[in-house]
């Protein structure tokens, strides 16, 4: 009775278990993925040739990984990442504060505590590219090659009207 490749082939499995799991952690970096599972690059590509299971395997894990960069760049277009303050090329400090906005006091000296002082970055371009892919009707670029007159009506273009009129306009000396 003929084995299934589960259980034939179980370091091979388990390679690609492992390759495909840090593929996800990994955004999708074939290169990077294949490092953490410890294979060859070019393993990938032969167990996508070689091993008829092994390409819905990776589908599913691209579109985890897809969901991972997704993730992330909603992430930073909507929360922003810290960036840090520099002034003087020295790093600039801030005093902490609890949530009520009150100034958080060393308990012994009574002095303000200090923290490297930060400031918040959003992404407007991922979050343009957000929107563009997933509400593309309606905030996808366009490009529009029709000519409209001055009072928004569509217009065709005479070419040779273009022409006759690029003729007489005098050249500049």
């Amino acid at each position: 009775m003929p084995q299934s490749n589960k259980t034939r082939h179980p370091k091979k499995r388990a390679s690609q278990a492992k390759f495909l799991a840090a593929l996800v952690q990994t955004g999708g970096n074939i290169v990077r993925a294949a490092a953490a599972a410890g294979i060859e690059r070019s393993q990938h590509y032969m167990w996508l040739a070689r091993d008829a299971a092994y390409p819905e395997m990776f589908s599913t894990a691209w579109e985890q990984a897809m969901d991972t960069l997704e993730a992330e760049a909603a992430r930073r277009a909507y929360e922003g990442v810290p960036e840090p303050v520099f002034r003087n090329g020295r790093r600039a400090l801030d005093v902490a504060v609890d949530e009520t906005g009150a100034i958080k006091r060393n308990a012994t000296t009574g002095e303000p505590i200090a923290i490297p002082a930060a400031i918040r970055r959003y992404s407007d371009t991922l979050l343009i590219f957000l929107l563009n892919g997933n509400r593309s009707g309606k905030y996808r670029q366009r490009t529009d090659a029709r000519f409209v007159d001055e009072k928004g009506n569509d217009r065709t273009l005479d070419l040779a009207a273009v022409r006759a009129y690029m003729e007489s306009v005098p050249d500049a000396e």
